[in-house]
């Protein structure tokens, strides 16, 4: 979904519409990439946990700015999407960097957050058959 301007909208405010999508692309792609570089590499080694840094600033910049943006639109599919893998990105991160591998509060919060989300959206399945615009689909 772009996010559409009018022509007569101020300059300043396309000009942060067409940065706020090309940094969403991008950070997408250096996903994309990093998280392969990732899996190719050593586990452990160096270019292994660099593309993995990468990775995760990467896919938490593109899945709150998609967040953020597709909140402003009749479709929330998008939002939950965005929520659970902001909640996936961060518990794998976190799992890794700490010490005794076990969960802190901010760790059970998270799963309580996206399992609602999750929970509270429902199937887009149905989407097919509804009439425009549905909330959901």
């Amino acid at each position: 979904m772009i996010l559409h301007l009018s022509p007569q909208a101020p300059l300043a405010l396309r000009l942060v519409a067409d940065a706020t999508l090309f940094t969403h692309i991008a950070a997408g792609v250096a996903g994309l990439v990093s998280g392969a570089v990732a899996m190719a590499a050593r586990k452990g080694g160096r270019l292994h946990r660099r593309a993995g840094g990468v990775f995760v600033v990467s896919m938490l910049t593109m899945a709150t700015i998609g967040g953020a943006v597709a909140a402003l639109f009749p479709t929330r599919l998008s939002v939950v999407v965005a929520v659970l893998t902001l909640y996936l990105v961060t518990t794998g991160w976190r799992t890794l960097r700490r010490p005794d591998g076990t969960p802190a509060a901010f760790d059970r919060a998270a799963t309580v957050v996206a399992a609602s989300v999750a929970l509270a959206a429902p199937s887009p399945l149905p989407c097919r058959s509804m009439p425009r615009p549905a909330t959901w689909c």
